[in-house]
């Protein structure tokens, strides 16, 4: 939940006093048109960016007092800007979701790879599983991506235009 959220850059507000309880099984969207801070409003809820004024609330914790590993395992996210890593494969990129799990050397036991080759199946991905990510098109990176938030089996997904670039078929 937020309490009196404002969103911006640099101190600059894009959008206050932001009122938001998510309740667990449930779906909340954001509408709105280009450029009037839904994805700013989402990076900060994610703890990405740090509010302007205001709490983001996370059973009863500020989100901002968490570590970045007690994050990994609660929230995925999933955002509109993607690195392209020059090497790695698609099973590489979802795996990355997984690095919660791993311990300390970063291991992935079967149970991971299990766990990976599961998520890029559920997103109609698998055959990119031993392609170069960099060869993808913008379409078969977003269902990569979608994979890399689900196999993290988080609390809470947050997606920022989940189904830009996807086909039809795949928006369903």
């Amino acid at each position: 939940r937020t309490d009196a959220l404002s969103v911006g850059y640099n101190g600059a507000t894009v959008v206050s006093e932001i009122a938001l309880m998510v309740k667990p099984g449930r779906i909340v969207t954001l509408i709105g048109p280009n450029g009037s801070g839904k994805s700013t409003a989402l990076r900060t809820v994610a703890g990405a960016l740090p509010p302007v004024c205001g709490v983001v609330w996370y059973n009863d914790c500020n989100l901002a007092s968490l570590k970045r590993s007690e994050l990994a395992r609660t929230l995925a996210v999933m955002t509109t800007s993607r690195n392209n890593p020059e090497y790695a494969t698609g099973f590489d990129v979802v795996s990355v979701g997984r690095h919660q799990f791993t311990g300390i050397l970063g291991r992935l036991t079967p149970k991971d790879v299990r766990a990976i080759d599961n998520a890029l199946a559920l997103v109609g991905a698998h055959e990119f599983r031993d392609v170069n990510f960099s060869y993808l098109s913008d379409g078969q990176k977003q269902r990569v991506l979608l994979a890399r938030a689900l196999v993290q089996e988080p609390e809470i997904m947050i997606l920022d235009e989940p189904t830009s670039y996807l086909d039809v078929g795949y928006k369903l």
